[in-house]
């Protein structure tokens, strides 16, 4: 289990993944990108710098749960270590997931994709946010779940889109809810890392030696 302090910093880190993102489509609308062109400039920018990052966020949450697991007493010896590594949780959680970059973005597909694994129930969808269930057996691109995101975020907001609506308030509202609901969802996904490593530890239970 994450300690506090551990939670708060990763979700700073994503925090900062998300702000920076923010700040280059500001930057893009000063520059008269505006409308659906800007929301889909925010969908791809994401897709290409969040996708990379989710991996790194992987490995980054597991090593905190693994150090942790570690420092405990009953893991101070080496067979009882032995039996943690011979788990290979990493690999099994890294296994659940594809971290490729597509080189077209849809959020239109990547939406369709998502109705297909919650259909299997790979995934849960609340609102905006896309939660992933570790326990899935089809893997799960995370690029899908990025850039779908927005298509659950439309659903409220879909006269932003609309021929002719170039409202330049109400686009970047529509971006600032899209990228909180790519943290929440984020935030949901390192739960769900959280929830399954401590389920594989608790298998090892009776076998750790006093």
């Amino acid at each position: 289990m994450l300690a506090n302090d551990e939670k708060k910093k990763i979700e700073s880190y994503i925090d900062k993944l998300i702000n920076n993102i923010y700040l280059d489509i500001k930057k893009s609308e000063k520059n008269g990108v505006t409308g659906k062109k800007l929301v889909d400039k925010t969908v791809k920018t994401a897709v290409n710098k969040l996708t990379p990052e989710s991996k790194m966020l992987l490995s980054s949450t597991y090593n905190m749960l693994m150090e942790d697991t570690l420092k405990q007493p009953r893991f101070q010896n080496a067979e009882n270590q032995s039996i943690f590594y011979e788990l290979n949780i990493l690999k099994e959680l890294t296994s659940k997931f594809t971290f490729d970059v597509p080189n077209d973005i849809s959020y239109e597909e990547a939406g369709a994709t998502i109705t297909k694994l919650e259909a299997c129930g790979a995934v849960v969808v609340t609102g905006a946010v896309v939660s992933v269930v570790t326990k899935n057996i089809v893997p799960v691109g995370i690029a899908a779940i990025i850039a779908g995101v927005m298509v659950f975020v439309l659903k409220n907001e879909y006269n932003v889109m609309l021929p002719g609506k170039n409202n330049n308030e109400s686009t970047l509202n529509l971006i600032e809810e899209y990228l909180g609901g790519i943290k929440k969802s984020l935030l949901s996904w390192v739960t769900e890392i959280e929830k399954y490593y401590d389920e594989k530890i608790s298998t090892i239970s009776g076998r750790l030696v006093d």
